[in-house]
């Protein structure tokens, strides 16, 4: 906002009317377009990490203060004497999806260019202060627990009406009511479509998130998938040889689990395979890597871990397994057993590819030789 015209770079002098209005309009609706689907990728890729998310955020404020920082260049002409512009909703989008933090970055960013490159005057202060004003008490709406929909109107009324507050102390009375009329209306028009997409926004990263995840994600025991397996495999191993590091692996099979299906139904299979996945968990160290390979087997990888390490760990999920109840329905419950193979590199083998494969040895051996035990292969 500003009561005095500043001459913007590229800006023809004689964009008075309808046109330039509508004109006016549809370039701020563009640049807010943009500046939506380009800040979705912070959504979409966020970190779950505290210390990466504050970094994450401070990215974001400044992001956003550097929309605000675009909007400014691209304003809607009221008058001879006054232009509006979009910046307060730079702010409010990252005090919406950033919280305190960005919000307070963006906010100063925005007032500190107000002032260095539109020049130190009294209405200059009056609007970096506004801007400061807004953006700190919609950082502090972003605390409150409400809804993201009423978080958001908090927010812009906020923003809103602080600047209209701000234009009844810097403008002419003859020019107020139209300048107030028409900020609301931008304002609200402006709103609308970033709250709008940014909800299309939240709703298709929900998805993507989900779909994610069933892509690495057992659908029935929460574990990682085979996918995942191959995956976490490669990257341990790459590591393992880099440090100079033992990598060790148990492939496990529950022991007569297709009797389980054709005795009590798939159902109690299910409830099996879900309970075999905590008891394998509760066993294994908080660094291991454990995956549901497909049917019966499962697989835990332990990083920095020797063969003796590892058959320690194999012994303590053989007996838990042992002497786990597993409940099914009716109220009854079944006694199971796994067998387990173990293999360590670098110490069983000199290859790295060759890992799964004496892993798979193992556990054929201990079926082949009774079944409920651990091996590792010759």
């Amino acid at each position: 906002m500003s009561n005095k015209m500043c001459r913007i770079p590229g800006r023809n002098a004689g964009s008075m009317g309808g046109i330039g209005l509508f004109r006016d309009l549809i370039i701020n609706g563009a640049l807010l377009i943009a500046m939506i689907h380009i800040g979705s990728l912070y959504y979409r890729y966020r970190s779950e990490d505290s210390r990466a998310l504050v970094r994450e955020r401070l990215l974001l404020g400044v992001a956003c203060g550097a929309a605000g920082i675009v909007l400014m260049f691209y304003t809607v002409r009221v008058s001879e004497t006054t232009i509006l512009d979009a910046r307060h909703l730079a702010v409010v989008l990252a005090a919406s999806q950033g919280g305190l933090v960005a919000a307070a970055v963006s906010g100063a960013i925005v007032a500190l260019f107000r002032l260095v490159f539109f020049g130190v005057s009294e209405t200059a202060l009056l609007a970096a202060a506004n801007v400061v004003m807004y953006s700190l008490v919609c950082g502090c709406i972003a605390k409150l627990r409400l809804s993201r929909k009423k978080q958001y109107l908090a927010m812009s009324f906020a923003a809103v009406g602080s600047t209209l507050a701000v234009f009844g102390i810097a403008l002419p009375k003859e020019l107020l009511w139209q300048t107030w009329l028409m900020y609301i209306g931008f304002s609200a028009g402006g709103g609308a479509l970033v709250y709008l997409l940014m909800e299309n926004i939240i709703v298709s990263d929900l998805l993507f998130q989900r779909f994610k995840q069933q892509s690495t994600t057992d659908f029935l025991t929460g574990l990682h998938n085979v996918r995942r397996f191959d995956k976490a495999l490669n990257e341990c191993m790459r590591t393992a040889v880099q440090r100079g590091e033992r990598l060790s692996l148990l492939m496990i099979d529950i022991d007569f689990f297709k009797s389980i299906n054709d005795t009590y139904g798939h159902k109690a299979g299910d409830d099996v395979l879900r309970e075999i996945a905590v008891v394998l968990q509760r066993s294994s160290r908080s660094v291991d890597i454990v995956s549901r390979n497909g049917g019966e087997e499962f697989s835990v990888l332990l990083p920095d871990c020797s063969i003796e390490r590892a058959v320690e760990v194999a012994e303590r999920i053989r007996q838990s397994v042992e002497a786990h109840p597993f409940p099914i329905e009716r109220g009854e419950s079944l006694r199971m057993t796994v067998s387990i193979g173990a293999a360590t590199y670098p110490d069983m083998l000199s290859r790295s590819d060759e890992l799964l494969q004496k892993a798979d040895d193992g556990l054929y051996q201990a079926k082949r030789t009774g079944r409920n035990r651990v091996c590792v292969a010759a």
